[in-house]
């Protein structure tokens, strides 16, 4: 940032606090991160399970036949593929996973909502892709180096991941990120189960999070998000110091946010902008 360029001040916090999602990670982090290792390793992980988990193989020779037929069937698509039935010695194995994955190819392709088992199948498969270092998080830029720069001055960190995922999940994809493990830079992850609630209208919500951080003044806390409801929330209800973190990929995937929200509270597009007096 050059000098000329205004920068964002706010009292020093104690915690920081972001919305995972929009100011660490991509919107779109799905797409450019799960979806091509899916799409490049489900028969790698159903070849090596289906022995193994019960649950991989009542997929594969229970489930995925009654949502193949259903589909081919009750819903007239006729170019999705069905599943095959197992040979009574099982010698055919490769075949019937053959067909699964087609399966599953087909539902993404073709954008089909998909059952809960189907996504629970997904997402054993990514996570079993994190855990040996398959998958690298993609972040933006700018993250690790300014979340390295608040921890230098003694500054807390925390996630808050309502509604994307739980902290177990959250931990795992920051343990393999494009710039390396940064999970442990996080000294909270604050998720539904930890506070009991997702509802950001209660005050609650907002005083269970100043316990679990053993803080009893909202100003004590910065939240970055770019939410602009969430911030009028914690502004609200706590008196939290407020950032509108406003992303380009994230204003030109969601639009710009409500003229209201850019009067009420600061914002910036990058996080090296924000400075502590």
């Amino acid at each position: 940032m050059t000098d000329n360029e205004e920068s964002i001040r706010f009292f020093k916090p104690k915690v920081i606090l972001f919305n995972i999602i929009g100011t660490i990670l991509p919107i779109n982090w799905q797409d450019e991160c799960l979806k091509p290792f899916i799409n490049n390793n489900i028969r790698r992980f159903i070849e090596e399970n289906w022995l193994d988990s019960e649950f991989v193989y009542d997929m594969i020779t229970i489930q995925f036949q009654h949502e193949s037929f259903e589909q081919y069937f009750d819903n007239n698509q006729k170019d999705c593929p069905l599943i095959l039935n197992f040979d009574r010695d099982h010698s055919n194995w490769m075949d019937v996973i053959d067909s699964c994955e087609k399966f599953i190819h087909w539902q993404i392709n073709n954008h089909i909502t998909m059952s809960d088992s189907t996504l629970e199948l997904l997402r054993l498969c990514w996570m079993d892709g994190y855990r040996k270092g398959l998958i690298k998080t993609k972040l933006f830029p700018d993250a690790k180096t300014n979340l390295n720069r608040w921890k230098s001055m003694n500054i807390q960190l925390g996630l808050l991941t309502l509604n994307t995922m739980n902290k177990d999940v959250c931990r795992l994809i920051l343990s393999s990120t494009d710039d390396g493990n940064i999970s442990d830079l996080f000294d909270y992850y604050i998720d539904e189960q930890s506070i009991g609630s997702n509802r950001t209208k209660d005050i609650e919500f907002w005083k269970k999070i100043m316990e679990l951080m053993k803080i009893t003044n909202g100003s004590e806390i910065l939240l970055i998000s770019h939410q602009g409801r969430e911030l009028k929330m914690a502004k609200e209800k706590a008196n939290f110091q407020t950032l509108l973190l406003l992303r380009p990929s994230v204003v030109e995937f969601q639009s710009q946010p409500r003229s209201y929200y850019l009067i009420r509270f600061s914002h910036t597009d990058r996080l090296e902008k924000i400075k502590f007096v």
